[in-house]
């Protein structure tokens, strides 16, 4: 362990008689003897594509940074990030100093950063109006990145992913974008006209220790310790675990579900004779889901993902109709994680998970008991056996991926994983077992696990899940059935441009109109951003296909 924080010396300017140095915690940040000269030249040295993120931890005195931001292309961001609050205050002194806020550069700031998430929070919102990064990429400048090496890491790690997500999200929005805005109107209109008693989750609703269940192989596994410990936790299941809890005999608290498409079914419908998806057990449902009987209408409460930054999304969002939001994270599972770490009452609350291996053996890549393995054994014949079967589940990716110790993977469940672990190790989540990825996340024996629980004995958590708030239903329904009825006024105003039928307004308003009503053209292949918007014939065209689309889906939905 290190000093305690009110006994570290603060730093110090040491004159080398060529420049200051930096020196602190019984170390030199710079060169003694030409501090300039390493960052200078590697700023010089530096070659910089257009649309790069640069981050530049730990930047101190400004070393190189002038030079730096004198040779960046355009659309270039330079984002300094300090993490200790001595060193932090030093910098922004110097920089306020010398002209190098960010009043007088537009692409260079300067942040005090606590969490290495506090990085991505600033992109996301200091940033909102920037053009999308292309890539990310590191500059160390001083030596003080190396006092918390693990800090910055994991923060680059973030700033990449990031922008890694945004690129993926797009060529998912291109994909899947008009199915995700249908889903979210036809959910409001479930919401506006067929939930009047809706479980309300809301943060801290949780009072005993979580449990996550995805639908990974180590499922299996755990379904003993699930039903030793049934009643002192609380269990988040992913919609594919439902099937193979149910098959051993364990019911959830809630399920998740996030999948906007139609193979996600096989989840809600029963996979056995005498084994049908819990028609009362509260559901916790995307917005952007599909909508389908998840169960009692009542029991059915919608979270909100901001998948893409639109005009549309805000405004749902300010109509506060979802429990919560949870960011764009690809995956059920870490969605769960992240819903779990909002539920439960305080972090000294542990949320364990299983079946979130992100990898596989030799055997199937999902529990047995979920729907991907049924499926396997509905299709097994005498030409095609199930050993086959077997063998196409377990290996499945794995030419593009890596195989270690007898586990499999593959590019996009290993980022899964590293994604996992930069966002929720060392904050009260603990993987039950060990194995799979990601590798070194902090693990829990069943016995420790156990033990752990029966620390916390329940606290008026009833096993159907948080108790709606008397009266806030209506609220939701009323907000949902605006949000609706805004929606298709705004259409139809849209639609009396683009048809000729108002003749007073002008290029403004129908600009205004495009920029609101956005999910018409999100899903375009060549929509970049609101700079991409144009009123030409070609793209109003286009526009005008969309917006009958969803205006019938609107009308349907409000049951017009």
């Amino acid at each position: 362990m290190g000093e305690p924080a009110d006994k570290i010396s603060p730093p110090v300017l040491a004159d080398t008689g060529n420049g200051f140095s930096v020196f602190y915690r019984n170390r030199f940040l710079y060169s003694r003897r030409f501090p300039a000269k390493h960052p200078e030249e590697t700023a010089a040295a530096a070659d910089i594509l257009p649309g790069t993120l640069v981050l530049l931890f730990s930047p101190l005195l400004g070393y190189g940074v002038r030079t730096l931001l004198q040779h960046v292309p355009d659309g270039v961001f330079v984002l300094a990030v300090e993490h200790d609050a001595a060193l932090f205050h030093l910098s922004r002194d110097f920089f306020s100093r010398t002209g190098l806020d960010a009043g007088e550069n537009k692409c260079f700031r300067l942040i005090f950063a606590p969490e290495p998430e506090t990085v991505t929070h600033f992109l996301d919102e200091g940033l909102s109006g920037h053009p999308p990064f292309r890539r990310c990429i590191r500059l160390d400048l001083s030596g003080g990145a190396a006092l918390y090496a693990g800090f910055y890491r994991q923060a680059e790690f973030l700033a990449a992913e990031y922008v890694s997500v945004f690129w993926k999200n797009r060529a998912t929005l291109i994909r899947l974008g008009r199915k995700y805005a249908e889903n979210i109107f036809k959910n409001c209109g479930e919401l506006a006209a067929g939930i009047p008693d809706a479980i309300l989750l809301q943060a801290g609703a949780v009072r005993k220790p979580l449990v996550v269940a995805g639908a990974g192989p180590s499922l299996g596994m755990a379904t003993g310790f699930l039903r030793e410990n049934r009643k002192g936790l609380f269990l988040l299941a992913v919609e594919a675990a439902v099937p193979a809890l149910q098959a051993a005999g364990i019911r959830p608290d809630l399920i998740i579900t996030v999948e906007a498409q139609i193979w996600i079914n096989r989840a809600f419908c029963g996979n056995y004779p005498d084994c049908r998806f819990p028609a009362d057990i509260p559901v916790l449902a995307d917005f952007t889901s599909r909508p389908q009987k998840r169960g009692k209408k009542k029991h059915t409460s919608f979270f909100l993902t901001p998948y893409t930054r639109a005009e549309f999304l805000r405004r749902l969002a300010s109509k506060k109709t979802a429990c919560m939001e949870i960011p764009p994270l690809g995956s059920v599972g870490l969605a769960a994680l992240e819903a779990a770490g909002k539920l439960r009452a305080n972090i000294t609350l542990p949320v364990f998970f299983t079946g979130l291996d992100f990898s596989w053996g030799s055997g199937f890549s999902h529990a047995e008991g979920t729907p991907q393995v049924r499926e396997c054994r509905i299709r097994a014949d005498r030409l095609s056996p199930l050993e086959e079967k077997r063998a196409e589940a377990a290996f499945a990716g794995v030419r593009t991926g890596t195989q270690n110790g007898g586990i499999f993977s593959n590019e996009a469940m290993r980022g899964y994983a590293k994604l996992c672990a930069a966002r929720f190790a060392g904050k009260g989540f603990f993987r039950l077992g060990e194995g799979g990825l990601p590798d070194g996340f902090p693990s829990a024996a069943f016995s420790a696990a156990a033990q752990e629980i029966r620390k916390h004995p329940p606290a008026g958590n009833p096993e159907s899940g948080p108790a709606p708030e008397s009266g806030a239903e209506n609220g939701i329904r009323r907000r949902a059935a605006d949000f609706l009825q805004e929606e298709e006024q705004r259409l139809l105003n849209l639609r009396a441009i683009l048809t000729g039928a108002d003749k007073t307004a002008d290029n403004a308003g129908l600009s205004r109109l495009l920029q609101e009503a956005d999910y018409l053209y999100l899903h375009f292949p060549d929509y970049t951003g609101a700079e991409s918007v144009s009123l030409r014939r070609d793209f109003l065209n286009r526009v005008r296909v969309e917006l009958e689309f969803f205006l019938k889906i609107i009308r349907t939905a409000r049951g017009r």
